[in-house]
């Protein structure tokens, strides 16, 4: 499932894996759909199909310093677009490098590293000695380490507000971070 985290103009809060809000390329470009509603492979998509009825998507990819995809940026449309042009895309991805700084940050704080940290009890281990003892598993210490559900608790005002700026900016009704969820 996907988590739609700083959300504007979208009161869904989760659509599922299939959702064009979902982008998995490790690389630093976005894509775009023009005419989304047009698209075969989003025709049962939540976000295409019921409220809010997107017909035009922009997503760049939330990319880690170890190169792991995180998330997407999104912005969408009610109405087709043609034309977003080379200087959008960088504006967008501009904004998803500002949004994985702002998270950066906050987990560089001391007061992040204090959140519980899952459990290790639930992994599978072919014997019971073969886990390491809980004292040698040690502190997550990298943005990329860190499991979704922890994730999902940094505070998202600053990307809230880069999410308001690209609003603006691009002058369509949604915009939103979405970050898988296990």
């Amino acid at each position: 499932i996907l988590k739609l985290q700083a959300r504007h103009g979208v009161v869904v809060r989760t659509a599922p894996l299939s959702s064009v809000a979902r982008h998995k390329i490790n690389r630093d470009l976005p894509i775009v759909i023009e005419s989304i509603g047009a698209d075969s492979d989003y025709a049962e998509d939540p976000l295409v199909v019921g409220p809010p009825r997107m017909q035009f998507f922009a997503g760049a990819p939330l990319i880690t310093s170890s190169h792991s995809v995180v998330g997407n940026l999104v912005i969408m449309d009610v109405e087709p677009r043609v034309g977003f042009s080379l200087s959008d895309c960088s504006m967008l991805i501009s904004s998803a490098k500002n949004i994985m700084a702002m998270y950066y940050a906050v987990a560089a704080t001391t007061d992040f590293w204090k959140l519980p940290v899952p459990s290790m009890d639930c992994l599978p281990s072919s014997s019971p000695s073969s886990a390491p003892p809980r004292s040698s598993i040690g502190t997550v210490q990298t943005l990329e380490s860190l499991p979704s559900h922890v994730i999902e608790q940094l505070d998202n005002t600053r990307a809230q507000d880069i999410i308001r700026g690209l609003v603006d900016y691009y002058d369509m009704p949604v915009a939103f971070v979405a970050m898988e969820s296990p």
